[in-house]
């Protein structure tokens, strides 16, 4: 009795071994270790932070999004009125800020970079999704969508030959804080 018990401990150890924020890993370790005790091995529902249930079978990790919100310093209801989050894909639909297609393509590219980055762990996005995207968001002058992004190498890196299918963009270390900082201004 005694080593089943230190056994389900262990598991559910495991099990929280990835949730950063404190709080919510201990709440989490507790369904988690009285689900293995009464013999429930279903998935339930997780609080977060403030108190939203997120299911844990969801792709965006309750981790992963409290990272996101963490960096970015807004609350969840905040980002959902820039991003839908669906769990499989991460969808602008705030307001791009900037004056000119140009500018807008740049801060949009960032934007999505930057939350691909922390609810996905991906740093990179292959043109034709990259083009969806802003397609999407109303922007325009997308056929010199390279050369407003060569200006920006220190945040965004072309990865492949200008105009192939191939080519994808890698958000860099100094990108994502711009991106976080774009983010923060489109809340304030």
């Amino acid at each position: 009795m005694i080593d089943e018990l230190k056994e389900k401990i262990k598991l559910a150890q495991q099990a929280v071994e990835d949730v950063i924020d404190p709080k919510l890993k201990e709440k989490a370790f507790e369904v988690v270790l009285n689900n293995l005790i009464s013999g429930n091995n279903q998935l339930v529902p997780i609080l977060q932070t403030d108190s939203q249930p997120i299911q844990t079978q969801n792709k965006v990790t309750n981790d992963k999004l409290y990272n996101f919100l963490n960096a970015t310093n807004v609350t969840e209801q905040q980002i959902t009125n820039i991003f839908d989050l669906d769990g499989e894909s991460i969808r602008i639909i705030g307001a791009i800020p900037g004056n000119t297609d140009s500018k807008k393509q740049r801060n949009a590219t960032l934007i999505l970079l930057t939350a691909k980055h922390y609810i996905k762990n991906e740093r990179e996005i292959n043109v034709p999704e990259l083009k969806k995207t802003l397609e999407d968001l109303g922007i325009r002058s997308l056929v010199n969508l390279s050369t407003n992004l060569k200006g920006f190498e220190n945040f965004i890196i072309m990865k492949g030959s200008k105009g192939s299918k191939s080519t994808s963009y890698r958000i860099t270390n100094p990108g994502v804080t711009q991106g976080v900082e774009l983010i923060k201004g489109m809340v304030a």
